[in-house]
């Protein structure tokens, strides 16, 4: 799992590749002026409330329609952060934050094919369907092959411990794990 020390993914899909470079370039700038205390806070995915992942988002619709498969072996590592955490995490940093970078995620980072199945159950849609990277690049191009089957999950220790963060676990996992006990 990746910390804050962990370089972003130069070596990921050529528009991820781009938005890392990116985005190191305007964390160097704000975190190297001697004249701003900066703090740089990257957060997972966002569920609930208004994002893409939430029963009616628009990757649910795509769940339902079987458009959102697995992608080869669906070892790419997803990071989670529910909006209202997102909201009371950046607050902290605000607050109490000292300067430098902050992870802010749920602790429970899921390779996709743990996450998109459980997703699937949760909206009551079939379970995704799963395609080769071959398959998958001529479809859906590589940053859906990185995202499927490269990305890495992240460590939010040093918000835990410096922010007291404390994200609620993912909503559809969760509910499965009820669901299942019951």
């Amino acid at each position: 799992m990746a910390d804050e020390e962990t370089p972003l993914a130069f070596d990921a899909s050529p528009a991820v590749a781009a938005d890392a470079c990116v985005v190191t370039e305007l964390e160097h700038r704000l975190l190297g002026n001697p004249n701003i205390e900066g703090i740089v806070l990257r957060y997972g995915f966002f569920y609930g409330p208004g994002t893409w992942f939430t029963r009616d988002g628009d990757v649910a619709q795509q769940v339902r329609q079987q458009k959102f498969p697995i992608v080869g072996n669906g070892e790419g590592v997803w990071s989670w952060l529910h909006v209202e955490d997102a909201a009371i995490a950046t607050s902290a940093a605000a607050e109490q934050g000292n300067p430098g970078i902050y992870l802010i995620a749920n602790d429970q980072p899921l390779a996709v094919r743990e996450w998109l199945p459980a997703f699937a159950q949760w909206l009551n849609a079939p379970p995704p369907p799963q395609i080769s990277v071959e398959d998958a690049l001529k479809t859906s191009g590589a940053d859906a092959v990185y995202y499927g089957t490269q990305m890495r999950g992240v460590s939010n220790a040093k918000a835990k411990r410096e922010l007291n963060f404390q994200p609620r676990p993912l909503e559809w996992i969760a509910d499965n794990a009820v669901a299942h006990a019951s």
